[in-house]
């Protein structure tokens, strides 16, 4: 079965697997945002294909993208735990929980729109945690 990029879908769940392998040690380590909007660029991606062709390869790759997410946050949450100032820990440990709420409503239902807000609204989080 061939996707609108002309990959058969077995490679397209396997260049997913390997482009978030590839991806994920960076993602966080605070040197730049490029990786996090590829690696968000590429999770939307293979939701849209999932969206088109909703074979069981597609829900595998869907799946993959939602759990990248889920350790993006997992990943802001340690970070924010590490945190040694009181009141900014407060701060953005509130915000944290807004942003689990989001992710946890789309298990419920899910909407492109929703999951590329949340992507960018992680990735900003973690930019300023950074900064």
């Amino acid at each position: 079965m061939k996707s609108s990029y002309g990959f058969c879908s077995c490679l397209r769940g396997t260049s997913l697997v390997v482009t978030l392998t590839l991806l994920s040690p960076v993602l966080f380590a605070g040197e730049s945002s490029k990786p996090v909007e590829e690696s968000a660029s590429q999770a939307s991606a293979k939701i849209d294909d999932y969206r088109a062709d909703s074979s069981d390869v597609n829900k595998a790759e869907a799946k993959a993208a939602l759990e990248r997410l889920d350790a993006d946050i997992d990943l802001l949450e340690a970070k924010i735990d590490s945190l040694t100032q009181p009141a900014r820990k407060k701060e953005l440990t509130q915000r944290l929980k807004l942003l689990k709420e989001r992710r946890k409503e789309l298990n419920h239902e899910f909407r492109q729109a929703s999951y590329d807000a949340l992507v960018s609204d992680v990735k900003a989080e973690w930019s300023q945690l950074n900064n």
